[in-house]
């Protein structure tokens, strides 16, 4: 859902470019590279990554990051102290409106998707 949240949030930053997406598990890494997942919601996720991707006309080279290296570790377990010691700038009311639209696409996808899903017998 993050790496969903990136492009939104600084497609100003990323349009145009090429750039680097470390994400935390190698699942993640590897169905945003496929482009698709077993996982019902997660391959929804993995297509609206390469739509988003298209749209904000970057390229994305994808890699795992450790969490002993990951920046984003300590926040996502309730711990800002780094975050506001560096000084980052809070995106939480962009994110909410991101996050909104990013639900609404999965819904739609989700809904039209499973309407024409052949029932497992």
């Amino acid at each position: 859902m993050c790496a969903l949240l990136a492009y939104p949030l600084w497609k100003d930053i990323f349009s145009k470019r090429m750039c680097f997406l470390y994400v935390d598990n190698e699942g993640t890494k590897f169905s945003l590279m496929k482009r698709s997942s077993e996982n019902h919601a997660v391959d929804v996720m993995a297509q609206i990554f390469a739509e988003v991707e298209t749209h904000v006309r970057t390229l994305c080279w994808l890699a795992r990051v450790s969490s002993f290296s990951n920046i984003a570790d300590a926040p996502s377990r309730g711990d800002c102290s780094l975050s506001k010691q560096l000084k980052f700038h809070d995106v939480s009311l962009e994110t909410t409106r991101c996050l909104d639209s990013i639900c609404t696409a999965m819904e739609a996808k989700l809904g039209r998707e499973a309407g024409r899903a052949k029932p497992k017998v």
